[in-house]
């Protein structure tokens, strides 16, 4: 018999806490780690079936990406799962051609995996039979595989209650699973927890049954667990109030599935806030202090919340304990990550202009946005037709990754979504010399701009095809000079910082050449008085290698070809008798065509 405990949810409410609103608008796609995805664009994106989303990522000790999450093929949902080498490309060994997509009862779907000490992947979900939803756990081999030795055939469903749902999972040092979610009695969400042995059974150890549900004034449920150093295992999600309003709710566990009474009031935490808020991550410091991550408002924006470890609101964190972050519209975290320095990254969606985006932003150790973090802080990152994080992992090396999904193609179904960030803005380089999204008036504009490291390489790529490198100043100015001729018409202008070979930052322009072909005559300028009787004649134009012929006072005197710049020169005339004189230039197509002409009138 499962054991169920109540809790009124009134006995909890805490002080309402007062809220830092901060405000942070994102540049684009400029913090995008460049280097990652076989593209070079920071975003890798991948299609299982009619249309699949990431729910969790994680990083495997060798580096490998792990993500996970479901797919449909319209008639239902399958587990589904993909793995990436380490600069973002599809790892081949895992699974078929890198995905694995498999089936439990009739219906199944993955919302979190953790990854065992022996490299084999844990995955927390749902699968159906029928009308009935269970806690369902499969696990993986390192190869991708159904591992036989775990369950029936690799995977293993509880049912509990009339409905259940596993949201997150967490593995413990003697490598027990905890699976945390919600359960359904008459028709009112539960926390629910159940804890697993290596192989699969239950832990009868847990609660004398494996599984603890826990009711919380009118209704509840758990979206996010971890575990403590100690082993008492944390939980975070909503409970609602007499209103049946949603509220931040946090509650510990000891390691025997009893309520943890030292925590909060007795066991359990509500954090108030006076509108609809719910907790969707949760992570505990190497202090033991918590941190939950979420929404709050009706129309939601960003709340992070931290506590102490007896589960007291943490007054030295942000405003009072939390920190409301706008990144849109409306804006969320679905996910936080602690880095080793101990700031917090938190990822979620950002909604502008009726669109969703990925919305990442990083905090100090103190609750304050970081500001050596993308644009003051926060970065909001516009992917195809619309997209969203699910979950954040850190590398090794600092670097950020955010997994969800994006909306694509003709019938805008999701699609799996993985980007890397740079893990600080300190590294940039401008294109100074154009306005992006302008028209310019001549087809050879300069190329110039600053960037943040002297004494390394600049890059200039034209319409994605490769120009000039250079190398930037002791200030980190770079020059290269005026652009191949362009044709008119919409080109794009791409700066890229190198150290090493690496880009590391890069900025872009679009711009549109509104300019006609034309040849001009620099020497003899006209209407001048030539320095002798035998002046160099001279000049330029809008096109490269293209023929110029020359008539001296209606005479033909020269045919030329313009250098890759567009300039000309015929030499010197033979002496030339005082008085005035004419030179008339025609920029000719190898077709014979006239493109543009000249004439400069002068004096001897």
């Amino acid at each position: 018999m499962v054991k169920k405990m109540i809790i009124k949810n009134r006995s909890l409410y805490i002080p309402i806490i007062l809220l830092n609103f901060i405000s942070h608008y994102a540049k684009a796609s400029e913090n995008l780690d460049t280097t990652f995805s076989p593209n070079n664009t920071g975003i890798v994106t991948l299609q299982v079936n009619v249309e699949s989303v990431i729910n969790k990522i994680k990083i495997q000790s060798d580096g490998k990406i792990v993500t996970a999450g479901y797919s449909t093929n319209g008639n239902g949902n399958f587990n589904t799962l993909a793995r990436y080498n380490t600069g973002g490309g599809i790892d081949t060994s895992f699974g078929t051609s890198g995905q694995v997509v498999n089936l439990v009862a009739s219906n199944s779907k993955i919302n979190d995996i953790a990854i065992q000490t022996d490299g084999k992947i844990v995955a927390g979900g749902i699968s159906s039979s029928g009308t009935v939803n269970s806690f369902t756990l499969t696990r993986y081999t390192t190869t991708g595989a159904l591992d036989s030795s775990f369950g029936s055939s690799g995977s293993v469903t509880t049912t509990i209650n009339d409905n259940a749902f596993v949201q997150s999972i967490a593995i413990q040092t003697d490598g027990k699973i905890v699976a945390a979610g919600n359960s359904i009695i008459n028709k009112q969400p539960n926390f629910t927890l159940a804890r697993y042995n290596t192989n699969g059974t239950l832990d009868t150890t847990f609660n004398g049954t494996g599984i603890v549900t826990l009711i919380i004034g009118q209704q509840s449920a758990i979206n996010s667990v971890a575990i403590q150093s100690d082993g008492k295992i944390v939980v975070g999600g909503y409970a609602t109030d007499s209103n049946f309003t949603n509220q931040f709710t946090v509650a510990r566990y000891n390691t025997n599935g009893s309520l943890d009474t030292s925590f909060g009031n007795n066991g359990v935490t509500i954090t108030t806030t006076g509108l609809i808020s719910t907790i969707n991550s949760v992570a505990i410091q190497s202090d033991g202090k918590i941190l939950a991550s979420g929404f709050t408002g009706n129309n939601p924006q960003m709340l992070l919340v931290r506590y102490n470890s007896n589960g007291s609101i943490d007054s030295s964190f942000g405003t009072s304990g939390s920190v409301i972050t706008n990144l849109g519209d409306t804006s969320y975290s679905n996910a936080i990550s602690i880095q080793s320095d101990g700031k917090i990254v938190s990822a979620g969606n950002a909604f502008r202009n009726e669109v969703n985006n990925f919305g990442i932003t990083r905090y100090n150790t103190n609750g304050s946005v970081d500001t050596s973090f993308g644009n003051n802080g926060s970065m909001v990152i516009a992917i195809k037709n619309g997209a969203e994080p699910n979950s954040v992992a850190i590398q090794s090396d600092g670097q950020i990754l955010a997994a969800g999904y994006t909306i694509c193609g003709q019938f805008n179904k999701p699609e799996f979504a993985l980007i890397r960030v740079n893990k600080s803005n300190n590294q940039y380089i401008t294109l100074n010399s154009l306005v992006n999204n302008s028209v310019i008036n001549t087809r050879r504009p300069n190329v110039q701009g600053t960037s943040s490291t002297s004494r390394v390489t600049a890059k200039i790529l034209i319409d994605g095809v490769f120009f000039a490198t250079g190398t930037t100043s002791t200030t980190g100015a770079w020059n290269l000079g005026q652009t191949n001729i362009l044709t008119g018409g919409l080109h794009v202008i791409e700066a890229d910082l190198l150290l090493t070979g690496n880009k590391v930052a890069g900025s872009a322009r679009q711009i549109t050449v509104n300019a006609t072909d034309s040849i001009t005559i620099t020497s003899p300028a006209n209407n001048t008085m030539a320095p002798n009787n035998h002046p160099t004649v001279s000049g330029g134009s809008t096109l490269a290698n293209t023929a110029v012929l020359l008539y001296l006072d209606g005479k033909y005197f020269n045919y030329v070809t313009t250098d890759s710049n567009g300039n000309w020169s015929a030499g010197a005339t033979a002496g030339l008798a005082g008085g005035n004189h004419s030179i008339i230039v025609f920029l000719v197509t190898s077709s014979g065509n006239t493109i543009a002409t000249a004439i400069s009138k002068f004096t001897v």
